[in-house]
């Protein structure tokens, strides 16, 4: 693109050359404009430099999300690794059922 920008002042300055009259400012402005818009799209439609603005949204886009932990790319924390099983954890003292003898409930606890 801006190799394109470069060289359209060339091609102006050729073209006015040309010219049996030679180019007013004007004129040589609008070659100019033309010439850029021509580079703009060889270089976005004919050398895929779409490809390029895409790529560069998505890998702006997965920086963001990895340095923002978010979605599944977050930390796994110090769980990872470990398989839920379902085993039930009792956190302090059990309750003995009521209808036991005083002399079981301590043994239990």
């Amino acid at each position: 693109l801006f190799a394109s920008m470069g060289a359209c002042k060339t091609t102006a300055d050729t073209v006015c050359n040309d010219c049996s009259d030679g180019c007013t400012n004007d004129e040589r402005e609008a070659v100019e404009a033309f010439c850029n818009l021509l580079g703009f799209f060889g270089v976005y439609m004919g050398a895929y430099g779409w490809v390029a603005v895409i790529l560069g949204i998505v890998s702006a886009s997965m920086g963001c999300c990895i340095c923002c932990s978010c979605c599944k790319l977050k930390d796994a924390g110090k769980d990872a690794g470990t398989a839920v099983t379902g085993e039930v954890v009792v956190v302090g003292q059990a309750i003995v059922p009521p209808d036991q003898p005083q002399e079981e409930k301590q043994v239990q606890s």
